[in-house]
């Protein structure tokens, strides 16, 4: 399987990508983030694959894929506007994580220190993540939020825009 993209062009849908898994035996169906201006485009495949696109059909990866320290197989990840933004849950961990990394001036992604972690593996912190277009403004959903009541999903907002996320 591949990861096709495509382009319309007067109306005609044309692909302008076309490429490969990391890995042949899991599902990259879980998690696609495409930028908001079109040129960076990541999904879990066992580790984040990160591409951005050159010209025609040419897409070039990011040194390899962005590996984290525990099993993304069902993390979520979502790019800002530009690109160069990434945020990857990890809902199913013992303590579930939502890391945040910003691509440096080299092109390598430098993961920030400050992690948002959840309460545990019930809740499911992190099950839905969306970033602000500027990259400063983090929407986290919990599936089983103790907040309200039993098993009672909730969202969360933070602004992301120094070293360490604030709750607004």
């Amino acid at each position: 399987k591949r990861l096709k993209i495509y382009k319309n062009v007067n109306n005609t849908w044309t692909i302008i990508g076309n490429l490969q898994r990391y890995q042949t035996d899991c599902g990259m169906e879980k998690s696609i983030s495409l930028s908001g201006d079109g040129k960076t485009v990541a999904w879990n495949s066992n580790k984040i694959m990160i591409y951005t696109y050159t010209s025609g059909t040419t897409w070039t990866n990011f040194a390899g894929g962005l590996y984290v320290d525990e099993s993304i197989n069902d993390s979520k990840i979502c790019l800002n506007y530009l690109g160069n933004v990434l945020v990857c849950s990890q809902p199913s961990l013992t303590t579930p994580k939502v890391k945040i990394y910003d691509l440096s001036s080299n092109n390598s992604w430098i993961k920030r220190t400050t992690e948002i972690t959840g309460n545990g593996f019930a809740e499911e912190h992190g099950w839905s993540i969306d970033l602000s277009d500027d990259g400063e403004t983090l929407a986290v959903s919990t599936l089983y939020g103790a907040g309200g009541g039993t098993r009672r999903g909730e969202v969360k907002v933070y602004d992301i825009s120094s070293s360490t996320p604030v709750q607004k």
